[in-house]
């Protein structure tokens, strides 16, 4: 019995080929999500200092995420 294996993706074919242009909006979406939530998190370190919290950094993640999103001058959030 065989087992599968996850097939690799070319690099430089993900950076260009047209069909992973979704895929690289995706990307750079979920960067930019993830530079701002970590900003929101420093800022506010100072109340959180001692709180523990494992699901505090994803919900800052989707409220950056729907941020993102509702910006209607960005082309990715117009098609969201």
């Amino acid at each position: 019995m065989a087992s599968r294996t996850i097939g690799k993706v070319d690099i430089v074919k993900m950076r260009t080929a047209p069909q992973y242009a979704e895929t690289r909006k995706n990307q750079s979406e979920f960067s930019i999500a993830t530079k701002a939530g970590q900003l929101f998190r420093q800022g506010m370190m100072h109340l959180t200092r001692g709180c523990t919290n494992y699901a505090y950094p994803v919900e800052v993640m989707q409220l950056m995420i729907k941020t993102l999103r509702a910006d209607t001058t960005q082309l990715k959030a117009i098609n969201k």
